[in-house]
């Protein structure tokens, strides 16, 4: 059965298809023609279908089931569950939602929710009331796909009672839900995701201004109107495939309903990592000049640093989403709010909040969404690698240990499906006919698990070559150490040689960039670090043809790196790399530094600085068209400044 196509006027009272297909709230800007969901989908909006028949309740109503007990309605009016607990639209938060949302309509504000579309939490199986106002058949697709989440509800954030905490989780389990006491009128509730592990899910109203937090999220939406919807299909398209630690259909559906709805950091996060790629945006917004689009970062990041330190009191794990996001976009040499995000004790917070939010416990049989299981491992085993990494690369010792965080297993396909068949779908949509830059997802989620074995096997080289690297060297110690980077050398090589074909330097498809050399530099720069030590081991003692094989291994580590670098592509250098790239690119100046600095030979020094003049040269080249290349070259230039002088001299 068919229906006529309405009037305009028709047409703006009533969801147009693809809205009433999703059960989403159809927000149509007063300046557009199209619907806020449609337009982030690059469709146009259809009333070709019909209302569906379908009962209803009022709102604030329960329905008339025969397990169904009536809502009591105290003296004060506040209408509670039949447990006992008040009701999600009775507390602080949900009263200031509505108000801002109201007052934003009338306004004439796009993306804002009515009552009845708000996401109150999600229920625990056992012990979280029933929300009552909304009929199943109305709830929004978002509250459908958060249900029985664990860290991301909209209104609490948890926290993991461990087996020595304070609190004992078979008291806590005796708890009715919103049981109250008379110095605590918003108790937390319970919940028990498995038979040993237990989180207080604290209500987020205590914890911060919730109209602050609104307010954030319309700065940092205003920063970069109207690109918004344009920059989150880029995010995900060339920095998502690569650093998955977001839920795709999660951020896409509710940036499709509101922009509130996020954590202002996370929003401010995905908008700094997209507007470095700009220039892949359709129509004229990709030539915004230099001063403009420097303004636009800074904001964003002046407000991410100042609303992270709010959302710290109510970690969820959006908080620590962007807060990895923050570590990759930090700059060198950048400006104050970057260098923060860059710096080892804003690591520090987020190893302290994952382990609140129980990242270090295998979740396999937690009592969540399979999706969010996936999502949990690909986040706990991101920050292992950013905190290997960056230990190593500022000369500190790790945070994290392999014993501390309890990962009894890498990541794999069952971890990445939910991103797979995301990208998929949206790859099977034509946008505007142009589909040329999208990362493959599946290549990505193996480029991403590559890496992370590779943080694990920087971390057990590390602790094996520490304690030769800290004893007083003598001429028995540097053969020994020899010796025992044999294995190390050999294992690296091993794993080189089985990567798969996909992700060698030289798989490059037409037209679309490619991460891999980001994994090759990260494995070059673990060699170069193992010579490293190995070279500070040589002294005047050492035997002569041990220290010569030593040298000369360096001298083809900086050879192989040089000439790994001198072969990136546009399409490596424009892709996504992390944070940890730059000081990669460092790391090898620091070794021909360290050739340079030690030896007695000309040649040798000539040789030296001839490969870091060509290496500073193609960093100067390729440093106008990609971020990390410009940041590499400042490092590089800071490691050879000795020798750039002597040179001159």
């Amino acid at each position: 059965m068919s229906f006529p196509t309405p009037t305009a006027t028709a047409a703006r009272t009533r969801p147009c298809d693809m809205c009433r297909t999703r059960k989403t709230r159809c927000v149509k800007p007063p300046d557009k023609g199209d619907c806020v969901l449609c337009a982030f989908h690059g469709k146009q909006c259809t009333y070709e279908r019909g209302p569906v028949m379908r009962s209803r309740r009022r709102l604030g109503t329960t329905a008339t089931t025969p397990t169904s007990a009536p809502t009591s309605a105290p003296a004060n009016g506040t209408p509670t569950s039949p447990r006992g607990g008040s009701q999600p639209n009775s507390t602080p938060r949900a009263r200031a939602q509505r108000a801002s949302f109201s007052s934003a309509s009338s306004g004439g504000t796009s993306g804002v929710m009515s009552d009845g579309d708000r996401l109150g939490a999600r229920p625990d199986t056992e012990t979280a009331e029933t929300d009552t106002a909304i009929p199943d058949g109305d709830r929004p697709e978002l509250s459908l796909l958060l249900d029985g989440t664990l860290g991301l509800d909209l209104n609490t954030h948890p926290e993991m009672i461990g087996p020595s905490h304070y609190l004992e989780p078979a008291l806590l389990d005796l708890y009715r839900v919103g049981q109250t006491t008379s110095t605590n009128t918003s108790a937390p509730r319970v919940r028990r995701v498995d038979a040993k592990t237990v989180f207080l899910m604290q209500p987020d109203e205590g914890a911060a201004s919730e109209m602050q937090r609104l307010a954030d999220c319309d700065a940092v939406e205003a920063c970069v109107r109207p690109l918004g919807p344009a920059l989150i299909q880029l995010y995900f398209r060339l920095v998502h495939p690569t650093y998955p630690i977001l839920h795709r259909r999660v951020f896409v559906t509710k940036y499709a309903v509101s922009h509130r709805l996020f954590s202002p950091p996370l929003l401010a996060a995905v908008f700094l990592a997209a507007l470095d790629y700009r220039l892949y945006l359709d129509g004229p917004d990709r030539y915004d000049d230099a001063e403009r689009q420097a303004d636009r970062q800074a904001a964003l990041e002046q407000i991410a640093q100042r609303t992270m330190a709010d959302d710290l009191k109510r970690p969820k794990l959006s908080t620590l989403e962007a807060g990895l996001l923050l570590l990759q976009h930090s700059r060198a040499g950048g400006s104050a709010p970057t260098s923060y995000f860059g710096g080892p004790s804003f690591l520090a917070q987020m190893v302290a909040l994952a382990q609140g939010l129980g990242l270090h416990v295998d979740c396999t049989a937690w009592a969540i969404p399979a999706w969010e299981k996936g999502l949990r491992r690909r986040l706990a085993w991101a920050l292992y690698a950013q905190d290997h990494w960056l230990s190593v690369l500022k000369g500190r010792p790790p945070l994290l240990s392999h014993r501390s965080w309890g990962l009894d297993r890498l990541l794999d396909a069952n971890d990445f499906e939910a991103e797979v068949e995301g990208e998929e779908a949206e790859n099977n949509k034509q946008r505007d006919g142009v589909d040329h830059d999208v990362a493959d997802t599946r290549l990505g989620a193996a480029l991403f698990v590559h890496q992370i074995a590779l943080a694990q096997m920087l971390s057990q080289i590390t602790n094996a070559m520490a304690r030769f690297d800290e004893n007083p060297q003598q001429p028995a110690s540097t053969v020994a150490l020899v010796e025992a980077s044999k294995p190390w050398v050999l294992r690296l090589r091993a794993w080189h040689t089985a990567l798969p074909p996909e992700l060698g330097m030289d798989r490059l498809r037409p037209g679309r960039l490619s991460g891999n050399a980001s994994l090759h530099l990260a494995h070059a720069a673990v060699d170069v670090l193992l010579q490293r030590v190995l070279l500070r081991a040589v002294t005047p003692e050492t035997p002569p043809p041990l220290a010569q094989a030593v040298r000369t291994m360096a001298r083809q580590r900086v050879q192989t790196a040089v000439a790994l670098i001198m072969s990136m592509q546009p399409e490596h250098t424009g892709a996504f790399v992390g944070s940890a790239a730059a000081y990669q690119v460092a790391l090898v100046g620091s070794l021909a530094g360290l050739l340079w600095a030690t030896t007695e030979s000309a040649e040798e020094m000539a040789w030296c600085v001839e490969r870091m003049g060509s290496l500073r040269q193609f960093l100067q080249v390729r440093g106008h068209a990609a971020a990390f290349v410009a940041d590499a070259l400042r490092l590089l230039n800071e490691t050879l400044g000795p020798m750039q002088h002597q040179q001159l001299a």
